[in-house]
């Protein structure tokens, strides 16, 4: 991890696609684990601010069994009459 970051330091990053799979299992825990070691180190190297991030979920992302409670939940808010 320590190599990649040092190599990104004096790299032009404009924007970063995170493609998913960012966690082994979804948990609070893991998400602030990966946050405050990868994401925010990550940031850090390249001098980007989390605007000039894309974050995809993959399947390890989400607990698949509340995956439909939260989509329609994030689509119902979203839906305008």
């Amino acid at each position: 991890k320590e190599k990649v970051l040092n190599q990104l330091k004096n790299k032009d990053i404009d924007f970063i696609v995170f493609s998913g799979d960012l966690l082994q299992k979804p948990s609070e825990e893991e998400f602030r684990k990966v946050t405050d070691e990868f994401i925010v180190p990550l940031l850090s190297a390249t001098k980007l601010q989390i605007d000039n991030c894309l974050f995809t979920i993959g399947n390890h992302d989400v607990n698949l069994n509340k995956r439909d409670e939260v989509v329609f939940d994030g689509l119902r808010t979203h839906i305008v009459d």
